[in-house]
């Protein structure tokens, strides 16, 4: 990637989270859920390239109960796919039935109010 000065460089981002505590730590990067997670023992190390993207750290004591695995990311990932579906699918039908009248603001009215109403705006 360049710099902003002109200069290439091949440097790559990356995430390192040490465990100084003498419990195993359930330790993850997430955006919509878990995207990298691990079990990291007392005084080890967590470490991803990540790439040049924001992450929200998340570490807490391991429990059996609470470990993260595939499933469970995956899930979460899921549900939010699933109502950001939904909302998109709201809009566009409401765009599909105010597009009959033939009247243009109707059909801008229509999308601007269902996109309000999905995200709670009244």
């Amino acid at each position: 990637f360049s710099n902003g000065f002109g200069l290439k460089s091949r440097a790559t981002m990356s995430m390192r989270i040490e465990n100084h505590t003498r419990r195993r730590l359930n330790i993850s990067l997430n955006q919509v859920g878990p995207v990298y997670y691990k079990v990291v023992p007392p005084f080890e190390t967590f470490y991803r390239k990540t790439g040049a993207v924001h992450w929200t750290v998340a570490a807490y004591p391991w429990e059996p109960e609470n470990e993260i695995t595939g499933c469970k990311s995956f899930g979460k990932h899921m549900a939010v796919l699933g109502l950001v579906t939904l909302s998109i699918g709201v809009v566009v039908l409401d765009a599909f039935a105010a597009a009959k009248s033939g009247d243009p603001g109707d059909i801008i009215q229509a999308i601007v109010g269902a996109g309000a109403m999905t995200m709670g705006i009244r």
